[in-house]
Parts: C-alpha cells; sequence; structure tokens
C-alpha cells in the first residue's frame, strides 16, 4: 500500500507543528492569567499540534480532550495516551458534550475538510460546548493545495489496490472541501489574529454564527457505497473544481482588496531608512522574538 495512504488508514493525518507556534501565541495572550483551561481539540489528527500547545502554554493548559472523525486517529490515541484524556469518534457538527464544559474549544486545521456549511455547523457545536473558541484554517486563497492535489489524482489513479470503507473514510476526510472567508468570520464577532492564515479567535457569547459565510462541495448520499475508487476520484476532482468558485466569490475579492488595502497602508507607515525599527507588538511579535532568539541560541552553540 503506498505511503500517503498507508498513513491515513491505520493512523490519521498530522498538521504542520508550526501552527502550533502561533496558537499557543494566540492563547498565551488572549487567555494570560488563566489556569488549568479544560480544552477540547475538535479534529484533532495525530495530536502534533495540541502537543507543541501544551508544552508551549505550560499551567494554563489543563485536561485537554481530543474528538475525529477517523476511527485509525481514534484507535492511534487509545493506544497511546500521550496528549488527551480522552479521544472519542464523532462528527464536528454533533458533539457528545454539554452546553460551555470546556473553557476552549480548538479547531485547528479542520473546517476546510468538512463538506459545504457543514464547517458553519461545526463553528456553532464549538460555540455551545466552549466559553472560547480558536479557529486555525487556510485562508480561502491557499484552501486548495495543487502541490499536494494533483500528485495525489495520480496517485489514486494508479492505485489498483481495492479500497474498503475505512480506507475511503481516511482517505475522504483528508481532502480539503470548503473555506471560510475571513471578512464573514470578523464581521460575526471572530479577532483574526493572523495575517498569512485563517486564525481567529472569540469568546462564544459574543459571536453570531449567522453571518459565517463560506463555499464548499456539497455533500453526495452513498458516498461510501459503490465504487469507492471512482468516488475518490471524483472528490478529488470536485476539490480541484471547488477553486474556481472560491477566486469568483465576492466575499474573496473584497478580502482580497481590503488585503491590498492593508499592505500600503502598512507600507506608508514603516520607519524609513536609519530610523529606529518600531518593535513587533501581540502574538506575532512573540513569535518572532521566539524564532529569533533560537536563532541566536544555534548560533552561539556552534561558537
Amino acid at each position: 500500500m503506498r505511503k500517503y495512504r498507508n498513513d491515513l488508514v491505520t493512523q490519521g493525518q498530522a498538521s504542520p507543528p508550526e501552527l502550533g507556534l502561533e496558537v499557543s501565541a494566540v492563547i498565551s495572550s488572549v487567555l494570560s492569567g488563566a489556569v488549568g483551561l479544560k480544552v477540547l481539540d475538535v479534529g484533532c489528527g495525530l495530536g502534533t499540534q495540541a502537543k507543541l500547545i501544551k508544552s508551549q502554554c505550560g499551567a494554563l493548559v489543563g485536561d485537554m480532550v481530543g474528538v475525529d472523525w477517523s476511527p485509525a486517529t481514534v484507535a492511534f490515541h487509545e493506544a497511546r495516551a500521550e496528549v488527551y484524556s480522552q479521544v472519542s469518534l464523532c462528527d464536528s457538527e454533533r458533539l457528545p458534550f454539554a452546553d460551555q464544559s470546556f473553557d476552549l474549544a480548538l479547531s485547528m486545521e479542520n473546517l476546510e475538510h468538512l463538506y459545504g456549511d457543514r464547517s458553519v455547523a461545526a463553528i456553532r457545536e464549538l460555540l455551545r460546548v466552549a466559553k472560547h473558541v480558536l479557529i486555525s484554517t487556510p485562508l480561502p486563497a491557499d484552501c486548495i493545495n495543487f502541490r499536494w492535489l494533483y500528485p495525489e489524482l495520480v496517485e489514486a489513479v494508479l492505485d489498483d489496490e481495492p479500497i474498503s470503507t475505512h480506507d475511503f473514510v481516511c482517505l475522504e476526510s483528508a481532502v480539503h472541501k470548503s473555506t471560510l472567508f475571513p471578512s464573514s468570520m470578523m464581521a460575526a464577532g471572530f479577532q483574526s489574529c493572523a495575517e498569512h492564515h485563517g486564525i481567529f479567535f472569540a469568546q462564544s457569547a459574543n459571536v453570531a454564527p449567522h453571518l459565517i459565510q463560506c463555499v464548499g462541495i456539497p455533500e453526495r448520499d452513498k458516498m461510501t457505497q459503490g465504487d469507492l475508487k471512482m468516488n475518490y476520484l471524483q472528490l478529488l476532482a470536485d476539490s480541484a473544481s471547488l477553486n474556481a468558485t472560491i477566486v469568483a466569490h465576492p466575499c474573496h475579492q473584497a478580502d482580497l482588496e481590503r488585503a491590498r488595502a492593508l499592505k500600503v497602508l502598512q507600507a506608508q507607515q514603516e520607519p524609513s531608512i536609519g530610523a529606529e525599527p518600531r518593535p513587533a507588538v501581540g502574538f506575532i511579535g512573540r513569535l518572532r522574538a521566539w524564532n529569533r532568539a533560537r536563532v541566536s541560541q544555534r548560533r552561539t552553540t556552534r561558537l
């Protein structure tokens, strides 16, 4: 079995660990002073980011619970129990927890894997079960990763090993199927915490989820029946086609114009050559300072 498919059907996905640093910085900034927060990680994957968050945030993060749609991922955690006190198999839109039972709900690189408007339904569930919500998801322009998608389409075509229902569910869950527009997230009450990626934070009571807009692949009935290989190939093709819908959407065009205007404003405010540089503030500033410290430490070690 090819490596990518084998990894998904035996354990699950691992998100880029560097995003965990940024999420940790946001948590430390907006919830500073808190101790022992009860945290829910929805779409937890292999827990790569959660492990980093626990190490970076220290006493701020207490008990951490995970949920995921992939049965392989749940089995992976049940065999190890390294990060989460509990990992459950469930939909992001139907969480088996009481209202406001967590201090913080995380959705890290999960919503883009949901069909159509399911991402909005999943956000409603995050808001229901937790007092605060933090979401990380690719920006619309980066939602469809063609560098991964096209090679995977070719490899899936050439893959002669039959796809079981279990394999299909694991493969399907990894495909990007929807995106959220940042301007609508902010209109709904979320704070945007990064320019290069979609990282959003909010106090649940202050969010109006009906204002959130997204586009995505509509869910089809009986996807886990019939020729599962053809179903998977069709899903990959639908994901590639979704990019054109994203690019043409009025919200995306408005967000791009807003980003261009912000860059112009920032360029106008940049200090002149020879002027004292302005200190970076907020979690981005701390992230940059952390990276500079690491580089300096490596240089000192070499010397």
